[in-house]
């Protein structure tokens, strides 16, 4: 992977939080030029725009204090964006969930960490209330970032992502419905993203899972074990082997790295022995059943 290409990635997730950024600026001058301190315009039965000075952090947490808690909060906004950056870096083309998680909290955290720096205070015009007798506290776009990005974090943590290991009970089925290979009736096998395990395509099918999801995926030639390649069947001479053959054996061979090359028998004459090199189950449509048992983050 480029650092070109890493570079673009992060680009595009620092464009979507300076996107958070500016949108809720521009409501926050709408709000501040338009309104009154204290107005409320009603939208619905139970939310308002209103206008409203937090002192404190999201939801108003430490409103109170004294004046102390500008600069708290502004040097913990800072090391939360030098901190996010940072790991965005790490992982802007590599996780998409944990990166959008980030990018929605850095562009909420850019939003509040300007109010604090420019007027000393974080400018709140969302409003919800429950029949004029609860009213939750005012909050802005940018709190609500990041509070969605906290959310897309813990889920992020339920989920298959490309840093996982799995556990789950797997199928594997041709068109017909017979059975290539099964777990179900035994014990879950285990295995972390990128180790070989799977082909990379059918890892793919299983990114966003969670666990206890079951899911029947349909894996065409192309994305599984390739189409039939008549080039790759051979005739090779009978005497070359050595032991009793049999239409259908598998018979390992070697390369010219001398690594292991199985074939499978295909038809066998006086002279003449024809061995496919292909997967056995090369051009077949197959149907990828999987239950999900556990998911961790791989240490």
């Amino acid at each position: 992977m480029t650092m070109s290409f890493v570079w673009q990635q992060l680009q595009r997730w620092w464009a979507l939080a300076l996107l958070i950024f500016g949108l809720d600026w521009l409501v926050k001058q709408w709000v501040d030029t338009s309104l009154r301190y204290g107005q409320e315009i009603a939208v619905l039965p139970f939310f308002d725009i209103t206008l409203r000075y937090n002192t404190g952090a999201a939801f108003s947490f430490l409103a109170d204090a004294g004046g102390w808690q500008r600069w708290f909060f502004s040097l913990i906004a800072i090391v939360v964006v030098i901190g996010i950056s940072w790991r965005l870096v790490k992982i802007a083309s590599s996780n998409r969930w944990e990166a959008l998680s980030l990018t929605l909290i850095l562009g909420g955290a850019i939003g509040n960490l300007y109010d604090r720096l420019a007027y000393g205070h974080v400018v709140d015009y969302l409003q919800f209330h429950w029949q004029q007798t609860w009213y939750f506290p005012a909050f802005n776009i940018a709190d609500t970032a990041i509070t969605l990005g906290v959310i897309v974090m813990l889920l992020e943590g339920i989920m298959i992502s490309k840093t996982s290991q799995i556990t789950m009970h797997f199928e594997l089925a041709l068109e017909d419905g017979q059975l290539v290979d099964s777990n179900f009736d035994k014990a879950p096998a285990e295995f972390k993203f990128g180790d070989g395990s799977l082909l990379e395509s059918f890892e793919s099918v299983l990114l966003g899972l969670e666990e206890g999801d079951e899911r029947e995926f349909e894996m065409l030639p192309e994305k599984s074990f390739g189409q039939h390649n008549p080039s790759n069947v051979q005739l090779m001479p009978r005497s070359q082997f050595e032991m009793d053959l049999e239409e259908g054996m598998i018979v390992s061979f070697s390369d010219v790295g001398k690594n292991e090359l199985p074939g499978v028998i295909a038809a066998i004459g006086d002279d003449e022995v024809t061995v496919d090199f292909n997967h056995p189950l090369a051009g077949r449509t197959l149907t990828f059943r999987v239950k999900i048992v556990s998911i961790v983050e791989a240490a």
